[in-house]
């Protein structure tokens, strides 16, 4: 709730619909997740090009800060997680007669993507620690490509921007 609408007068009328609009645009906890499907998924030199409907899947969670890439292959969803503070770089371009596309550039451990490679099964609960050994600070990133169908991509990179200061910093 705005500090203003806490101290209006009692006399005052102001719809709910109005209150609850007012305090889902400030802050991001009240926002709920955006879906949304794409065409082409390309982490690095790795590409990933949609066959069907549903398998590929785009999303965005406001309230746990992360970008979610859902791929079903052979049967297997796989997921690949971006936390909006690994985030270093972000792009999108969402012509009007063309495809949408996202760029995001994050971080990339040990020369992978998402990291080490694990086996594991649905459910396994895995604790990864990863030092630096080096006598300086190491960084090095990935360049993640996403894209969309024409008119999809707009209103969810918008509503991404806004809910987050840095993100909006990042992607001018």
């Amino acid at each position: 709730m705005r500090l203003s609408q806490a101290n209006s007068p009692k006399g005052a009328s102001s719809s709910k619909k109005e209150l609850k609009g007012a305090a889902a645009s400030g802050s991001s906890e009240k926002l709920k997740a955006s879906n949304f499907p794409a065409t082409i998924l390309r982490i690095g030199t790795w590409e990933y090009k949609s066959r069907y409907e549903g398998d590929l899947v785009a999303k965005c969670y406001f309230a746990k800060h992360k970008l979610v890439r859902e791929v079903l292959d052979g049967g297997l969803k796989n997921k690949i997680e971006i936390q909006w503070s690994d985030i270093m770089a972000l792009k999108a371009n969402y012509p009007d007669d063309g495809p949408g596309t996202l760029d995001v550039v994050g971080i990339l451990i040990n020369g992978q993507f998402p990291g080490p490679h694990i086996d594991c099964v649905t459910d396994d609960n895995l604790i990864i620690s990863v030092y630096n050994y080096l006598n300086e600070p190491f960084l090095i990133s990935w360049h993640h490509f996403l894209q969309c169908p024409q008119g999809l991509l707009g209103k969810h990179f918008e509503k991404l921007i806004q809910c987050d200061p840095r993100l909006n910093f990042l992607s001018k």
